[in-house]
């Protein structure tokens, strides 16, 4: 336990987002809920979540696959190498009709908690209400403040999808894209659209995508798409759209989350290297 005065994290420590350990006999579990929970915890102003990209990259150096799963001993390895102070893992099984989700927030030099949580999802359709759930009290547990976690608290059915399958759909073209394998990303994130016609996001992606391919047109189309849908995306996913949009500095003024955009975080310096990168014509992302 933590003294009510200290807190588990700070606003300068990185968080590594483990895959799950899926022991259901459902493969959309995998590695859609590492990506929901990343999103959710993303919210927060507070928490610094550690990029998918980054980790893509670190693992090569490690002479291993961008796409290999990041398994506890692997992502202690990537903690270890990029001065990461915590670790997020997680579990879900069935039990029943209903599923268990498990995780646990790890110091990762230590091995010692910082946090957990265990909450049961009634049906495979609640999966992620129930992450969403689990998420919001670990941020709590971590140190960020109540009036915080209330405000920057979009369910993942609105700030992602509704859809398991479309948001493994996202997941699994982000793995490609972020490895600047586009044609292979492609097919997936068309998939997220069909699956979910309103899913702001995946619409983003492929704009991205699509301006990498110099496909510029259809680029246009896709980007204007997830802008008219950007109330469907959390606040820090909004700033992504807007960049990719051209429509930065509005957006940029209804977000309470610019306050903070520098290059402490793991978000913020993301999504202004976006900004930039979108401007200067160079490989979106």
């Amino acid at each position: 336990m933590f003294s009510r005065h200290g807190r588990a994290l700070t606003e300068k420590d990185a968080i590594l987002v483990t895959d799950f350990i899926n022991t259901t006999t459902d493969p959309v579990f995998d590695g859609t809920l590492k990506k929901a929970l990343a999103v959710d915890l993303a919210q927060s102003p507070y928490l610094n979540v550690f990029p998918d990209q980054k980790v893509q990259q670190t693992l090569q150096f490690m002479g291993r696959s961008p796409d290999d799963r990041v398994s506890i001993a692997v992502g202690k390895e990537i903690c270890l190498r990029d001065g990461i102070k915590a670790m997020l893992t997680g579990s879900i099984a069935s039990l029943g009709s209903q599923y268990v989700i498990t995780v646990d927030v790890i110091n990762a030099s230590s091995g010692d908690s910082l946090a957990r949580e265990e909450i049961q999802a009634p049906s495979k359709e609640e999966v992620l209400n129930a992450l969403h759930k689990a998420g919001s009290r670990l941020r709590g547990k971590l140190g960020e403040s109540l009036p915080s976690v209330q405000k920057y608290d979009m369910p993942l059915s609105e700030a992602t999808t509704s859809s398991l399958d479309a948001l493994k759909a996202l997941s699994l073209g982000d793995s490609k894209h972020n490895a600047s394998q586009e044609l292979a990303a492609l097919p997936h994130y068309q998939r997220a659209v069909e699956l979910d016609p309103n899913f702001s996001m995946a619409y983003a992606r492929l704009g991205a995508v699509y301006n990498n391919l110099g496909q510029s047109e259809l680029s246009e189309q896709n980007r204007k798409k997830a802008f008219e849908l950007r109330d469907r995306a959390s606040e820090r996913e909004k700033l992504y759209i807007a960049s990719h949009y051209g429509n930065w500095t509005r957006e940029s003024q209804r977000s309470n989350c610019t306050s903070k955009l520098t290059p402490e975080t793991s978000f913020h310096s993301t999504t202004w290297r976006v900004f930039i990168t979108s401007l200067g014509n160079s490989k979106t992302l």
